[in-house]
């Protein structure tokens, strides 16, 4: 076990530097996730991380399984000073353990034939988060993401997630033009000017879902791309849903007719 205390260390600016900025996520193909649950799901769900990071003094019983653990699988586990792992952690409350960890999926093959969730410029780390924990409670498999959509391995939607990219295939950066017409299952996109309700569309079987930025909806060209234009009837005295409960609702309907 090594002991970092100083800030000045190249690992620690390297952590800094993953905790905070997506071009060096992208670049070094790793990420952070902190706290116990996460890097607890990642142990049982994925395998072992590139490092476990402790910061000093810090003494949890689970925790201290976390780290027996990841002894057993001979990983690096490096301890730092809090004043330090504090400028590190991408949370305010840290639980004093996290992970590095590969963005494990980035290089996956998109199945054209299997029930999907596209995102066409999500922006809100959040949304994203709540969507691909949708995803999982209602048995979709893959996501694919524009470029314009908002890091999935981030670290706010690492958070967010819950753990639910463990259970996923997050492909990232995709032109959508080049790939919605590729799809052999029938797609949906949600809009106001729909007059087909969600709850009187035939669902069954595997679908492809396309949801769009929090602002603008699913842009113009997407659309155009897609055939299944369906509305989620609501009251008028709101002019829309934020997309991560629209999703939520659509996941949910699919699998309700599936049951």
């Amino acid at each position: 076990m090594q002991a970092i205390s100083s800030n000045k260390n190249i690992f620690v600016k390297k952590l800094i530097q993953l905790s905070s900025s997506s071009k060096a996520r992208r670049k070094q193909g790793l990420t952070i996730v902190e706290g116990i649950h996460l890097t607890s799901e990642y142990l049982k769900k994925v395998g072992s991380p590139e490092y476990c990071i402790l910061a000093s003094d810090i003494d949890n019983s689970e925790i201290n399984d976390i780290v027996l653990e990841c002894q057993k699988r001979k990983v690096k586990i490096i301890t730092i000073e809090q004043n330090i792992y504090t400028k590190i952690s991408p949370v305010v409350t840290s639980a004093g353990i996290m992970f590095v960890i590969k963005n494990t999926n980035s290089a996956v093959d998109i199945n054209y034939e299997i029930g999907t969730v596209i995102l066409d410029g999500v922006q809100d780390a959040g949304n994203l988060g709540t969507i691909l924990r949708s995803a999982v409670a209602t048995g979709v498999k893959q996501i694919i993401c524009s470029q314009n959509t908002v890091s999935a391995w981030s670290p706010k939607v690492l958070r967010a997630g819950m753990g639910a990219h463990y259970s996923l295939n997050i492909i990232e950066n995709q032109n959508l033009t080049d790939i919605v017409p590729n799809f052999k299952v029938p797609i949906f996109t949600t809009s106001l000017k729909a007059t087909n309700s969600i709850y009187q569309t035939n669902l069954s079987g595997e679908v492809v879902w396309i949801f769009g930025n929090e602002g603008q909806g699913v842009s113009k060209e997407i659309q155009a791309l897609v055939t299944n234009h369906i509305i989620i009837p609501q009251s008028s005295n709101i002019e829309s849903l934020n997309v991560a409960m629209a999703a939520t609702i659509c996941m949910f309907e699919k699998m309700r007719q599936s049951l």
